[in-house]
């Protein structure tokens, strides 16, 4: 919980999730280590752990960490360029 309090300060308040994983990663911290401060910190998530369920809250944890790795982006770069797909197609 302190830990996503620290990577919380400053932040506005549209996907507060996101760009707290994001901070997270680029400080080093591991995705198991930012999915784990996601179920303890994020309201997002304890919504929907209330709503859907443990499943279902774990999951979208580790969807946000997906997405905030900096390798997510060149990952869907890289496939979209080996199917010579190309902006406009």
């Amino acid at each position: 919980m302190a830990r996503w309090e620290h990577y919380l300060t400053g932040l506005s308040s549209t996907s507060l999730d996101l760009q707290v994983a994001q901070r997270a990663l680029r400080d080093g911290c591991s995705a198991k280590e930012v999915t784990l401060m996601l179920v303890a910190g994020s309201e997002t998530v304890r919504l929907i752990y209330d709503k859907q369920g443990r499943k279902e809250a774990i999951a979208f944890a580790q969807h946000i960490v997906t997405v905030a790795s900096p390798h997510y982006t060149s990952s869907i770069v890289t496939k979209h360029h080996s199917h010579g797909l190309e902006i406009g197609d």
